[in-house]
């Protein structure tokens, strides 16, 4: 009876983030950048797989992109107090799969090239953050406050929506790309987790 419920709770979820990803920036089932992918494919199938998913990117779920190994130039300043790890944790490798305009996003893991030859990067879109991701917001840092005290108490991050990542170790509270966006809801815009207009940095910041 568990295994059961555990069952249908997983398919509700998918059912749930299948119809909010469906018609937002990250459903190409009707092409990206002026490339028309042909093949069959719902909107969950250029990044997850129910069968044949890749489990070299470990922490990702049923995923269905290469394994990333790309080398990121990481955000570094002798104002964050808290850890800082050497490369982005699991959950931001897997948007920077696409993010880092180096991967081709028709082109999956276990369902081949779902775009019949037009594979289409984000090179040259606004959405392409390349490498080197040290002139964005930290990723793969510690959120902990009793280190750095100009960060809000960690309860009231998480409490606002936000989310942090625990990969354990050090790393029990990692500030990923995940942390601010959801993937799966755009409802806000930006895939933001929150609405920037309630104070989407005064969160998790104090100045």
């Amino acid at each position: 009876m568990k295994k059961l419920a555990l069952a249908f709770a997983a398919a509700l979820y998918a059912s749930s983030a299948f119809a909010q990803v469906a018609g937002s920036p990250h459903d190409f089932t009707d092409g990206f950048t002026g490339n028309v992918f042909t093949a069959t494919a719902d909107s969950c199938t250029f990044c997850h797989a129910p069968h044949n998913a890749n489990a070299g990117q470990a922490g990702a779920p049923l995923w269905n992109r290469a394994t990333n190994a790309q080398a990121y130039t990481m955000y570094a300043s002798a104002t964050i107090d808290g850890a800082q790890a050497a490369a982005p944790g699991v959950n931001s490798l897997t948007c920077l799969q696409c993010h880092d305009g180096q991967n081709a996003i028709a082109v999956t893991f276990g369902s081949g090239n779902l775009g019949a030859g037009n594979v289409g990067t984000l090179t040259g879109t606004l959405f392409n953050l390349g490498t080197t991701v040290a002139n964005d917001h930290p990723i793969g840092v510690n959120y902990d406050p009793a280190a750095d005290t100009t960060l809000q108490p960690i309860l009231t991050a998480t409490g606002a929506g936000f989310r942090l990542y625990n990969y354990g170790g050090t790393a029990v509270a990692n500030v990923e790309c995940g942390t601010c966006h959801d993937p799966h809801n755009n409802v806000n815009g930006n895939f933001l987790r929150v609405p920037n207009a309630v104070g989407l940095c005064g969160a998790c910041h104090t100045q």
